[in-house]
């Protein structure tokens, strides 16, 4: 089974992705699986519900001579299906590109092909992964519409294991103990900085451990490291602060007594295991106070 996936880089797209590659890897053996991408716009590899280690090739669409030299040698595989994930004019340029027995496509709306979807919409994810499913014939069994975090079993329980270790060896929690926040901070702009580092501060005044992760974002953070009084410095533990893989974002996150972050996949993540959440937008429409951070805090 050779299969060619043509979407976006929404997080709508992200989603269905992640639950028609899930159905996928439960009915066909690893050995005779083969999952291939073409995205309109480069996907970030941090999102719990991504990892490109499932995937055989990721091609990202350009205007270029490369890419259209791509699409010609696609051409000339033989892909048991090419399924249409995205909406948009790109994800439609590039499917009627190429060829296949089996073109399986999501409904076209000709509205949808000049915007892009800004929130997650569970039910239109779940209508369309329906949709595509019910147009292959092989499929044999009644998919799941929900998605599933994405890990390498072996990865992460070496990285389970180191974390561990270090956490030991430092003389600070264990994992299991359920004792930490996990702060995931993702596409911070640095004019919102100052709210992050306010969030910090009220997570240490108030004696919470934290493992801080951020990503893609320019974080002054060894200055603000450098703030933190003596008798507070052991509750950040900040040696995993770029560790952005699925396997970290999926260790903290189990393990954690509580998730703070800013993230839409994780957010969804949370939800689905009734994880103890703070949300934040970040967006610079509206700065968040250390005082409305505590009570926040408090709250949760």
């Amino acid at each position: 089974m050779k299969i060619l996936f043509v979407c976006s880089s929404s997080l709508n797209d992200i989603i269905s992705l992640n639950i028609l590659c899930t159905n996928f890897m439960k009915q066909y053996a690893k050995e005779t699986l083969t999952l291939d991408l073409i995205s309109t716009k480069k996907h970030s590899i941090s999102n719990i519900f991504f990892s490109r280690n499932i995937l055989n090739h990721s091609y990202t669409f350009e205007f270029s001579k490369p890419f259209f030299q791509t699409i010609i040698q696609l051409r000339k595989v033989n892909h048991t299906h090419i399924i249409k994930i995205g909406t948009n004019l790109k994800s439609e340029l590039v499917y009627y590109c190429l060829k296949s027995d089996k073109k399986v496509r999501t409904p076209f709306k000709l509205a949808n092909i000049f915007k892009s979807d800004k929130t997650y919409q569970k039910e239109n994810v779940s209508l369309k992964c329906a949709h595509i499913f019910s147009k292959i014939k092989s499929f044999e069994f009644v998919p799941k519409l929900q998605p599933e975090i994405i890990f390498n079993q072996d990865i992460y329980a070496k990285t389970h294991e180191m974390v561990n270790w270090f956490l030991k060896s430092s003389n600070k929690f264990l994992l299991s103990s359920y004792r930490f926040c996990f702060l995931y901070i993702k596409s911070l702009k640095e004019t919102e900085n100052e709210q992050l580092f306010h969030l910090m501060d009220v997570l240490i005044e108030n004696n919470t451990c934290t493992i801080p992760i951020i990503h893609d974002s320019r974080i002054a953070f060894d200055n603000y490291r450098k703030k933190i009084p003596i008798n507070k410095e052991n509750l950040l533990v900040s040696n995993f602060i770029q560790n952005h893989d699925n396997n970290h974002l999926s260790l903290f996150l189990k393990h954690s007594e509580f998730v703070i972050t800013n993230d839409q996949s994780l957010k969804i993540a949370c939800e689905q295991i009734e994880k103890k959440i703070l949300f934040y937008n970040f967006d610079g429409t509206k700065q968040i106070t250390k005082e409305e951070f505590l009570l926040d805090l408090q709250d949760n």
